[in-house]
């Protein structure tokens, strides 16, 4: 039900490359499966704060396909666990991989190209340098498929909002 993607996939991926992340991010195909999601995350959040890991936590209790769920955890008002839960199509550009901790369902190098171009690409204003330094530190440390990222990309356009392109004629 779930696929792991995102910046902790990538430390895994590529260790000694990857950003520091505070979030751990998944994708689910279908809407339902997030009320399930939501109790686990508010039982593992209340384990933390009966253990003292963490103060507070805020669910979101929404997921929509352009707007994630998920939860995100503070000590001493800084936030220092979210989980994040994208409503994503995850029938294509997909892995089973073996990593130290478990075996788990995750986006290919491919899929991940694919969707942090056509993020870069579709915001407004570009505000995340991480996907330029992810987009680099992928190119360098894997070889890929540019014909399955190009199908993948094709696959996300019809969910992209073009009129928040970042470059203009300006």
């Amino acid at each position: 039900k779930l696929t792991f993607k995102g910046g902790y996939m990538l430390t895994k991926l590529m260790a000694s490359r990857a950003r520091q992340t505070t979030d751990i991010d998944f994708s689910i195909l279908h809407e339902e499966v997030y009320t399930e999601i939501k109790s686990k995350l508010r039982e593992i959040a209340e384990h933390f704060v009966s253990l003292n890991i963490i103060d507070t936590y805020k669910i979101k209790e929404e997921i929509k396909p352009q707007m994630s769920g998920g939860v995100d955890m503070y000590k001493n008002g800084q936030k220092i666990l979210g989980v994040d839960v994208g409503w994503h199509d995850t029938t294509y550009g997909t892995i089973i991989k073996d990593l130290d901790v478990a075996t788990v369902q995750s986006f290919s190098i491919e899929r991940m190209l694919a969707d942090k171009i056509t993020a870069i690409l579709s915001r407004k204003r570009f505000r995340r340098p991480k996907d330029l330094y992810d987009l680099f530190s992928i190119t360098e440390c894997f070889t890929f498929d540019a014909k399955k990222i190009s199908d993948y990309m094709i696959r996300r356009c019809s969910l992209v909002d073009w009129q928040k392109y970042p470059f203009t004629d300006e």
